[in-house]
């Protein structure tokens, strides 16, 4: 028990590492292409060929798909973990089979070291997480391997028959090379210095290859029987044999392949030209175990470089062997004295399995599943325009369309009232389109033949602004605390907004000071922003920013538009100006040349973007905006309402749409709220281009529901994700709010 103790825990973090949080990531493309296919045969019982929604026909053998059926069953229906968990169980017996390879090859201790360096790598950690079959061909192509391992000296002519049942099966889940692979092993174990004789005669071979074709073949001849349709063989047809005599379907050269498999045995990756030196030396010592095992792997790799397919994922079951390499080295450091060189590669490895193994399991997270379930909530039938997404298709879960062009959309959308979801990049011009939802890489639009989206703030409206919730204040005080959360929760800080009248009572001044950061980087800047009391349109905004360096912005609003100034250091080379020089050690005077210099004095005023954007005099500030929007529609199932922001360069169109009512606790109190959604839609060419970067008005990556209060409209709770790398779980909870009421109107 003891002597397996250490092969048993490093099966135990292999089994962590695949299963810690494997439902929190949504499926992407590929995933969901196969969780379709697998829900359809669950839900329907085509299980020899299902016939999913269109475009998603089967693309592989029945048998990929059958995997994940019995976990989706267990677990009431396909989900994330139903779907990924065979890549799991696959990841765990190519593992077992490393293991034991370099167990009958070595000793245990290489074996031992050959287990952990492939359940820290890249590759096994990626690929066994994901609901693909790529994992299943390369444990089923290494049990193959494995098998001519055991017999390699057995010359009876019945077990090559095994040996062609489990070929046929590595190429059903997998592709057609996996039988040209299992031919180089053969070659490769009869010609690295065994005896004459250890293989069956050629002739013994017959039989053996004529049934892994016949398991191959055997699937795609049942569905064809029993859809009466040649789709089934004519897929195997152009999947398996046809596309090796296409050109390579990708531009990219092969050594590029090459680049990959270093990044699926990273990190050990950087070990492999050391072994690879180190171990031809030995082989020509007579060690001709390693020669072997380097001959099979460089053949391995060299024949999945040939096929026209050019998939860096098919060289996956290179990996195992690159592991084994690897424990070989690091065994022979060890036995060569070299223990400190083995102490510091250690610890490398150690930090990139920190690096590789966890940061990817908590890394940033896609919408798609969160923008789904919002177009659920609406309750309208969904159509796409061109080929759909499979993650959207897959997270939709109910019946959709499927439209050619803009015309065909917006006749269906006009006659059903539903959602049209095209791709972003292509656009549906013309006003009477809305958008509904955000779903990267789609939205989703609905028609409202009345026209344009009514507007939250409809300046000069008096119905409109003798119910604003700002009209009967005084005065107001909101405190706010923001924290964040991804491996554990911490503060940032605090923020205080203060609304107030002007002494001369024809301004509402907002006044938005945070204070806070992280340990060794804190932050602390003021907003304030002016509206117009007589229609609240905006006069002016300040954002001023003092830690962690000096940062000062001006906005003012002109007929025109929107004229935006930043306090740039002062670089003129003619520059005369006193407050800007510096003195010298020597006593002379100079020109500051340090733009971190923090010093406001040695700043100036520089028109930055002067905004003349069709409807920018209307846009609002970030803070102001905040305080405009109170007064948009709350009724539930009201259409969207657009508000434009700016921030720095970049002009935004807002959609604020209620989505759902919920009792709220914070701090500051309970509160009855209502859920509001935004949709931002880029309007200028800065706005775009941090729209591609996935960034919204505000600057930050990622998505947030805002709560706001029934009665006052104020936001009570911002709760969401943002991605830096991580996914930060942000809050903002309101802790405080202290107002005075308006004098009565006489």
């Amino acid at each position: 028990m003891r002597k397996a103790l250490p092969i048993l825990m490093v099966f135990v973090a292999a089994a962590l590492l695949l299963l810690l949080r494997l439902g929190a990531p949504p499926l992407d493309e590929a995933e969901a292409r196969s969780a379709i296919v697998s829900r359809h045969m669950l839900q329907t019982g085509q299980w020899l060929w299902p016939v999913p929604p269109k475009p998603f026909a089967p693309e592989r053998s029945p048998l990929v798909y059958w995997q994940a059926v019995p976990f989706a069953w267990a677990a009431g229906g396909m989900t994330e973990v139903a779907s990924r968990l065979p890549s799991v169980l696959w990841a765990l017996a190519l593992l077992l089979l490393t293991w034991s390879l370099a167990l009958r090859w070595f000793d245990g201790r290489t074996a031992l070291i050959a287990a952990g360096a492939l359940a820290s790598s890249y590759g096994f950690i990626h690929w066994g997480r994901r609901a693909t079959s790529e994992m299943a061909e390369a444990a089923l192509v290494l049990a193959c391997v494995w098998f001519l391992a055991k017999h390699q000296g057995d010359g009876r002519r019945r077990w090559p028959y095994l040996f062609g049942l489990l070929a046929g099966l590595a190429a059903s889940f997998g592709e057609l090379e996996a039988l040209g692979v299992l031919a180089i092993a053969c070659i490769a174990l009869t010609r690295s210095g065994q005896p004459r004789g250890g293989f069956p005669p050629w002739q013994a071979w017959l039989g053996p290859v004529l049934l892994a074709v016949a398991v191959l073949l055997a699937t795609p001849v049942a569905a064809s029987i029993a859809s009466s349709s040649w789709a089934p063989l004519r897929q195997l047809w152009h999947g398996h044999v046809a596309r090796y005599w296409q050109p390579p379907g990708h531009a990219y050269p092969a050594y590029r392949d090459l680049l990959w498999l270093l990044a699926y045995c990273a990190p050990w990756s950087v070990l492999i030209p050391i072994a690879l030196v180190h171990d031809l030396r030995r082989h020509r010592r007579n060690d001709s175990r390693i020669g072997q095992v380097m001959l099979l792997a460089g053949a391995i790799a060299l024949w999945l470089l040939l096929p026209s397919s050019r998939e860096p994922r098919n060289l996956l079951p290179v990996v195992p062997l690159a592991s084994i390499i690897t424990g070989h080295l690091l065994v022979q450091f060890g036995r060569g004295g070299s223990k400190g060189v083995a102490v510091v590669i250690t610890g490398l490895v150690l930090a990139g399995l920190f690096v590789l193994g966890v940061l990817p399991l908590v890394g940033p997270r896609p919408l798609v599943r969160e923008a789904a379930a919002r177009i659920r909530e609406l309750g309208r039938p969904a159509a796409f325009i061109g080929e759909p997404s499979a993650a959207a298709a897959f997270y939709l879960g109910s019946p959709y369309e499927l439209l050619v062009d803009n015309a065909a959309a917006e006749q269906w959308a006009s006659q059903t009232g539903g959602l049209v979801i095209p791709r972003t990049g292509r656009e549906l011009t013309g006003e009477c389109w809305q958008r509904a939802a955000e779903l990267y890489p789609f939205y989703a639009v609905v028609w409202n033949p009345a026209g344009r989206t009514p507007s939250v703030s409809p300046t000069g409206d008096p119905a409109w602004l003798a119910k604003h919730p700002l009209r009967g204040l005084k005065s107001e005080t909101l405190t706010y605390v923001f924290s964040a959360e991804a491996l554990a929760r911490f503060e940032l800080g605090t923020a205080t907004l203060k609304l107030s009248r002007s002494a001369d009572g024809r301004h509402l001044d907002i006044v938005a000071e945070s204070r806070g950061g992280v340990p060794g980087y804190p932050m602390a800047s003021t907003i304030f922003s002016r509206l117009r009391d007589s229609d609240y349109s905006q006069v002016e905004a300040r954002d001023l920013r003092t830690k962690p360096s000096y940062k000062h912005r001006r906005f003012t609003w002109v007929p025109e538009g929107v004229d935006y100034h930043r306090h740039d250091h002062c670089k003129g080379p003619a520059c005369r100006d006193p407050l800007h020089m510096v003195t010298r050690r020597d006593g002379t005077k100079v020109h500051c040349r340090d733009k971190r210099c923090g010093n406001p004095d040695h700043h100036v005023w520089q028109l930055k973007q002067a905004f003349r954007e069709p409807g920018a005099r209307d846009a609002y500030h970030i803070i102001a905006a905040c305080y405009v929007a109170r007064g948009f529609d709350p009724t539930p199932g009201a259409p969207p309402q657009l508000i434009r922001v700016v921030n720095n360069q970049s002009l935004w169109e807002v959609a604020l749409r209620p989505a759902g009512e919920k009792t709220i606790e914070v701090p500051a109190g309970k509160f009855d709220c209502i859920r509001v959604g935004y949709d931002a839609r880029p309007l200028n060419a800065a706005a775009k281009e941090s729209a591609e970067e996935f960034e919204g008005p505000f600057g930050l990556t990622g998505h947030a529901d805002l709560y706001v209060d029934k009665a006052t409209r104020l936001v009570v709770l911002l709760d969401g994700q943002i991605e830096l790398g991580l996914t930060f779980k942000v809050q903002m909870m309101l802790t405080g709010r202290e107002a005075e009421a308006a004098a009565p109107t006489p």
